[in-house]
């Protein structure tokens, strides 16, 4: 784990200037653009820092249960399944952001879990998925969220270059709720 997340290693030029946990939960800036910063406790962080300079574009893809309306009847089973004060559609989120002056184009990341929840969560698809070309398909909160590992191998040692979240494939619960909404509403025409 220390040798994975937190150990240093260099992106370029040989000199040992990040690592795993460093790119993934705080961020990193270079040649004008952001790299990593895939933890919303951090961004909230630099967020609500103005000495950060920071400055939320808005969403490319929000990803959850509670933010999807479908029908009335849905709406009604909906209320019932989400605390009406924390939307899931808060599950997770791409994002365009700037901070200073270097830009972050797309960035994902887990909304409402703990740091401990996503290293947990991140280190077991990397270590399961790393090298395989295949994305790591979990569910957070009923939603169908795939995980993309990168290595970074240096001195024959793996570390973690990048681990980041995006849209899973599968069907979210709400997909999964709709479609029995809708089978039972036609048995009963």
């Amino acid at each position: 784990m220390k040798q994975l997340w937190f150990d240093h290693y260099s992106r370029a030029k040989g000199k040992l200037d990040t690592s795993g946990f460093e790119h993934v939960f705080i961020g990193e800036e270079k040649n004008g653009e952001v790299s990593g910063l895939h933890n919303w406790v951090r961004f909230y962080m630099l967020e609500n820092n103005s000495a950060e300079k920071f400055d939320y574009k808005g969403f490319i893809i929000k990803r959850g249960v509670c933010g999807v309306l479908y029908t009335l009847i849905f709406l009604i089973i909906q209320s019932r399944l989400c605390d009406i004060t924390k939307s899931i559609e808060n599950t997770m989120a791409s994002l365009k952001f700037t901070w200073g002056s270097a830009l972050k184009k797309s960035g994902s990341l887990l909304i409402g879990t703990s740091p401990e929840y996503d290293m947990a969560l991140y280190t077991m698809c990397f270590l399961s998925r790393r090298g395989k070309n295949e994305l790591c398909e979990v569910e957070v909160d009923g939603t169908p969220i795939s995980i993309t590992s990168f290595d970074m191998i240096q001195n024959g040692k793996a570390y973690i270059g990048t681990i980041y979240p995006s849209a899973g494939r599968g069907k979210s619960r709400a997909d999964r709720i709709e479609q029995t909404v809708l089978s039972t509403d036609e048995n009963m025409i």
